[in-house]
């Protein structure tokens, strides 16, 4: 009962911290909000804070959502979207970066490894992916001299962010982690919004064609 009590508290304590819970990140834990009835007895708890649990669409991450969105919540969405979008560009050229070194058609997915030595032989042989290796680093703020040292530095960066985990660090190996479902379901979003965006544009502009004509 102990321990069942002490893994409450600590997804409960995780999840108000912002963490994206998943097999990668923390298994037992992951475990523990996939039993049944985990999510509604914490929620009651998370309804006094105002955030509900949420899933990504494939179920690899838990995460928390404000329930209703005032103005103080507002300002919390935005300064996590502004956020995202900082590290938008370097995240998704990294995530491209290592299919084309992989020349692999399909995107990285939880529970997917990279191999630092691996994947920096790959890309130390190709002249624009180590430029393109270059670019990324500088825009997250990582100086390192080496390729395998500039692939390691944008994995930390990424772990930073809770993309990937340090999973054994002798061998240098990371694993993707649920995070990063949540990451292609936002970039869906942005896609579909600047596709209404410019659908109503174009809508606009035709019919302003129409009146004038």
């Amino acid at each position: 009962m102990e321990t069942s009590r002490n893994l409450k508290r600590e997804t409960l304590e995780d999840l108000l911290e912002g963490k994206f819970i998943s097999m990668e990140t923390d298994a037992d834990e992951f475990r523990y909000l996939s039993a049944e009835g985990t999510v509604e007895d914490l929620g009651t708890v998370l309804r006094e804070f105002g955030r509900t649990i949420r899933k990504t669409r494939t179920g690899s991450a838990f995460y928390l959502v404000w329930e209703s969105l005032g103005t103080a919540e507002q300002r919390s969405v935005r300064s996590e979207f502004r956020e995202f979008r900082n590290t938008l560009r370097p995240v998704v050229d990294f995530l491209l970066l290592v299919m084309n070194a992989s020349q692999s058609d399909v995107p990285l997915r939880s529970g997917d490894t990279i191999s630092v030595s691996d994947l920096a032989v790959r890309i130390e042989d190709n002249p624009p992916q180590r430029k393109k290796l270059e670019e990324i680093a500088t825009l997250l703020g990582v100086r390192r001299e080496t390729v395998s040292e500039r692939t390691a530095g944008v994995l930390d960066e990424l772990a930073k962010e809770g993309l990937t985990v340090l999973r054994n660090r002798d061998a240098q190996v990371y694993l993707v982690t649920g995070k990063i479902d949540y990451f292609y379901e936002v970039l869906d979003y942005i896609d579909s919004r600047e596709k209404i965006t410019e659908e109503a544009s174009e809508s606009a502009d035709s019919g302003e064609e129409d009146i004038f004509s």
